[in-house]
């Protein structure tokens, strides 16, 4: 099982108050964003590595 840590953020206290009354758990929305943001950084560095073997091919 994947080791987990706690991150915290400080928000302005009206965004989490209109977020809180539409009902939106603020948590579970970061935790989502966050994941899907490291996916998207984990594909940026596998295309840029793939990119860079290219260039080497290419090369030869």
């Amino acid at each position: 099982m994947p080791k987990s840590v706690v991150i915290s953020v400080r928000v302005d206290e009206r965004i989490r108050r209109i977020l809180e009354e539409a009902g939106i758990d603020i948590p579970r929305e970061v935790k989502r964003f966050l994941e899907d943001l490291a996916v998207k950084v984990e594909t940026r560095r596998s295309i840029d590595r793939i990119d860079r073997i290219l260039r080497r091919i290419a090369e030869e």
